[in-house]
C-alpha cells in the first residue's frame, strides 16, 4: 500500500509542477501530498500504539479478579417507595 500512496503523492506533485493546475486543484493536490506525507511518518507509530494497546487490553483481559473488585450494582440501588395509597 506504500507504494501506491508514494505514486499518488508523486502524481500530485507532478500535476503541481506543470503549472497549469486551477487554484482550486492545486490546493487539494497538495493537501493529497501532506496526507501521503503524514500517513507515511504516522504509519509506523500508529501501528506501534494500536499493538500496544491491545497488548494492554490482552493482559487485563487475561488478570484475574478478586471478588473485592467485582461490585453488583444492586448492593447500591434503595428500593423504590411506594406511594401513599398505592
Amino acid at each position: 500500500m506504500t507504494n501506491e500512496l508514494e505514486r499518488v503523492a508523486e502524481w500530485a506533485r507532478d500535476r503541481i509542477r506543470s503549472g497549469l493546475e486551477p487554484p482550486w486543484t492545486y490546493y487539494k493536490l497538495m493537501q493529497l501530498v501532506d496526507a501521503v506525507e503524514g500517513l507515511r511518518e504516522d504509519g509506523p507509530t500508529k501501528q506501534r500504539m494500536e499493538n500496544s494497546l491491545r497488548s494492554h487490553e490482552q493482559s487485563r483481559a487475561d488478570a484475574p479478579q478478586s471478588p473485592g473488585q467485582v461490585v453488583e450494582l444492586d448492593a447500591f440501588r434503595r428500593p423504590l417507595a411506594l406511594a401513599p395509597g398505592s
